[in-house]
C-alpha cells in the first residue's frame, strides 16, 4: 500500500514536471519567436513547389517563413510567420514566385507598406487576392491546343491556313525594305508623340472640355442646327430668285464698269472739284466774323423792282412769314420742311439729322450787310450773284 502510494506520488511529480517544462518551452518560444512574428494565412488555388520552411519576401527581402502548407478542399492554405517589425498593408496580396524552373518557390507579399491600416495577427488573405505562376504542363497544354486548332484537324482542315501563309509570303516577297521603312517611321512617330505628349494630352483635354461644353449646351446646339436647317431650306426654296438677283447684280456691275471706263476723265474731274468744294465748305465758318455768314439772301435789281413791285412784295412777305413761323414754332417748321423733303425725294430725314441741321442755321431778317464788301473779295467759288 505504501509502495503504491509512493509510486502514485512519483507519477504526479513527473507529470507536473512535464507540464511545467511544456509551459516553460511555450513561454520561451513566445519570448524568442512568437512575440517577434505575426501569423498570416493565405489561400491559393494551388501551391506547387511551396513547402514549409520556404521564405516569405517583401520586395525581394526576406521578412518571414512558411510554417505549413495544408490542403483545404479545392484550395491550399499556407500559414506564414512574418516579422512584426515589418508593416504589411491590410489589403496586401500574396503571390507565389518561381525564381527558376527547378528552384523552390517563395511567397511575395505586395504592395509595400506606405501608410494606412496594417495586417493584424492571424489575418487571412482570401484566394481572390492570391496568385500562382503558370506551370510548364499548363504552357505545354496551351501550346498543344493552339497547334491542334491550327493543324489539319482544325483551322487548316481545308488548307485555309496554308493558303493564308502562302499569300502573306507572296505579298511580303521583295517588300522587306518597305516593311523596314514602315517600322522605322512608326518608331519615329512614337518618339515624336512621346516628345510632345504634354501638347497631345492638352489637345485631348481641350477636346474633352469642348465635348463637355457641347453636351451641356445640347439645347442651344439643337436650336442652332434647326435654325441653320431653316435658313438652308429658305435659300433652297428661293434659289431661283437668288439666281436672278445675282445675275442682275452682275449685269449692273458690268454696266457700271462700262460707264466708269467711258467717263473716267469726267468722273475724275468731278471728284476733284467736289473735293475742292467740300474743303471750301469745311473752311467757310472760319472766314467770317463770329463764324456767321448768310447762305441765302434775297436781292433784286432796281429795274426788276420797278417793273414787278407786287412780285417783290410777295417774296418779301413770304420771307417774313417763314422767319416768323420758324421762330414761333421751331418743331412745326422742322416738320414742314421734312414733309416737303419727303414729297420731293420720297424719303424723310431722320429726326436726329433734322435737329442737327436746324441747330447749325438761323433764320433772320438781317442779311449781315456789313459783310457784303468782304464777300466781293472772296474767291469766285464763294462769291454769290456771279453768273456766266
Amino acid at each position: 500500500m505504501i509502495a503504491t502510494r509512493a509510486a502514485r506520488d512519483l507519477f504526479r511529480t513527473v507529470a507536473l514536471t512535464c507540464v511545467l517544462v511544456l509551459i516553460a518551452a511555450i513561454a520561451v518560444w513566445w519570448v524568442f519567436f512568437g512575440a517577434s512574428s505575426r501569423r498570416i494565412s493565405a489561400y491559393f488555388d494551388q501551391a506547387i513547389g511551396v513547402y514549409a520552411g520556404s521564405k516569405v519576401d517583401v520586395l525581394g527581402v526576406p521578412v518571414g517563413s512558411i510554417d505549413a502548407v495544408i490542403p483545404a478542399g479545392t484550395q491550399v492554405r499556407v500559414d506564414m510567420s512574418v516579422d512584426r517589425s515589418v508593416s504589411i498593408p491590410a489589403n496586401a496580396d500574396a503571390v507565389v514566385v518561381a525564381p527558376s524552373v527547378v528552384s523552390d518557390r517563395y511567397v511575395q507579399l505586395a504592395p509595400v507598406y506606405v501608410g494606412g491600416p496594417t495586417m493584424s495577427d492571424n489575418a487571412v488573405i482570401p484566394v481572390s487576392r492570391t496568385a500562382t505562376p503558370a506551370e510548364l504542363d499548363q504552357l505545354f497544354q496551351s501550346l498543344n491546343k493552339v497547334a491542334t486548332d491550327l493543324g489539319p484537324n482544325g483551322a487548316n482542315a481545308n488548307g485555309a491556313l496554308s493558303d493564308l501563309l502562302t499569300t502573306m509570303a507572296a505579298n511580303l516577297a521583295g517588300n522587306g525594305q518597305n516593311l523596314h521603312d514602315t517600322v522605322t517611321e512608326l518608331s519615329r512617330l512614337s518618339s515624336t508623340l512621346d516628345s510632345n505628349k504634354a501638347e497631345l494630352f492638352s489637345t485631348v483635354d481641350n477636346l474633352a472640355k469642348l465635348t463637355t461644353t457641347l453636351a451641356d449646351s445640347d439645347a442651344s446646339v439643337r436650336q442652332l442646327s434647326q435654325q441653320l436647317a431653316d435658313v438652308t431650306g429658305f435659300l433652297a426654296g428661293e434659289r431661283g430668285s437668288l439666281a436672278d438677283t445675282v445675275s442682275g447684280l452682275g449685269s449692273a456691275l458690268g454696266q457700271v464698269q462700262a460707264f466708269i471706263s467711258a467717263n473716267r476723265a469726267a468722273i475724275k474731274s468731278n471728284v476733284d472739284n467736289l473735293a475742292s468744294v467740300t474743303k471750301v465748305l469745311v473752311d467757310e465758318r472760319s472766314l467770317w466774323p463770329n463764324g456767321q455768314f448768310p447762305t441765302t439772301v434775297l436781292i433784286v435789281r432796281t429795274q426788276f423792282l420797278q417793273q414787278h413791285p407786287a412780285t417783290v412784295q410777295a417774296l418779301i412777305k413770304g420771307e417774313l412769314d417763314a422767319v416768323e413761323y420758324e421762330q414761333s414754332d421751331k418743331a412745326g417748321a422742322e416738320a414742314a420742311v421734312n414733309d416737303q423733303l419727303k414729297q420731293l425725294t420720297g424719303k424723310a430725314l431722320p429726326q436726329a439729322v433734322l435737329d442737327r441741321s436746324f441747330s447749325e442755321i438761323q433764320l433772320t431778317l438781317d442779311p449781315l450787310a456789313a459783310d457784303f464788301p468782304e464777300k466781293l473779295t472772296t474767291p469766285p467759288s464763294l462769291r454769290f450773284g456771279s453768273r456766266n
